[in-house]
């Protein structure tokens, strides 16, 4: 049985090498998160969709220092070919902002009531 890994790089060289990796992916993703988003919100886990187009699709996660990865607040996506973000939609972007805010909320609760 084929490693997760291997299954992947096999997907992403398909096409004569027309597809961008993973790992590019995710690092476009967190530049326009942190560009767009805010700076403390990052990606990975990436999953490739054999869709048309075919992209990355990530988990975004809420990194805070001290606390290391908070909460899983949404997903993005990346153009397989152009490495193009897929534009979060205003809506999107508020929505993963008031996720975020309900973690950082639940983090500085769980502090107060251990004092």
């Amino acid at each position: 049985m084929q490693k997760a890994t291997e299954l992947v790089e096999n997907i992403s060289s398909q096409s004569n090498g027309l597809y961008i990796s993973a790992d590019s992916a995710r690092r476009k993703a967190n530049g326009y998160l942190t560009a767009s988003v805010s700076l403390f919100i990052k990606a990975d886990n990436p999953l490739f969709i054999p869709a048309a187009p075919p992209r990355w699709r990530m988990t975004t996660f809420l990194r805070l220092r001290g606390h290391g990865r908070v909460a899983t607040i949404g997903f993005i996506d990346v153009n397989a070919q152009t490495r193009e973000v897929v534009a979060l939609t205003e809506t999107q972007i508020e929505e993963m902002k008031g996720r975020a805010q309900d973690a950082v909320a639940s983090i500085e609760f769980s502090t107060a009531a251990a004092s």
